[in-house]
C-alpha cells in the first residue's frame, strides 16, 4: 500500500528518527522526508549509504553525490511528509569523520607519498 504524498504532512525529528532501520528506513534531504525502506536493494550505491542515514539528514551526502536529474523526480515518490528547521542533534560528526576518513585513505596516502618522493628526487637532481 503506497503512502500518500503531502507536503504539508509536518513531522518532527523525533518522529523521522525512529524510522532508523533497514525494515522502517526514512531519510531527510533539504526538510523533505523519504521513506527509503523499499528502495533500500535498489539504491545503485548499494542499500548501505541509506541505511547509515536512516532516521537523520541526508542532505550534505545527497548533494555530494551528484545524482542525476531523474533522480530528483523519482525520489517525490517517496516522500511522505516535511521536516522544520534543523535537526536538533545532527549528526554532523558522521558527515565529518566520513569526509576524514576518505582524505586518510590509503589511495591518497599512496599519492602522497609519491608525490612527496618525485618532489625530492627532483630537488637532489637539480643541486
Amino acid at each position: 500500500m503506497k503512502k500518500s504524498v503531502k507536503e504539508g504532512t509536518k513531522l518532527t525529528w523525533n518522529e523521522v528518527k525512529k524510522h532508523n532501520k533497514e525494515s522502517d528506513c526514512w531519510i531527510v534531504v533539504d526538510g523533505k522526508v523519504f521513506d527509503v525502506t523499499k528502495y533500500l536493494n535498489k539504491h545503485p550505491g548499494g542499500p548501505a549509504i541509506l541505511k547509515r542515514q536512516a532516521g537523520r539528514d541526508a542532505s550534505l551526502h545527497y548533494k555530494a553525490a551528484n545524482h542525476p536529474a531523474y533522480v530528483l523526480q523519482e525520489r517525490e515518490d517517496h516522500q511522505v511528509g516535511v521536516v522544520s528547521g534543523p535537526d536538533p542533534n545532527p549528526q554532523s560528526k558522521t558527515a565529518a569523520s566520513d569526509k576524514q576518513a576518505s582524505l586518510l585513505s590509503p589511495l591518497n596516502l599512496v599519492l602522497a607519498l609519491l608525490i612527496a618522493a618525485l618532489g625530492y628526487y627532483f630537488f637532489v637532481q637539480n643541486k
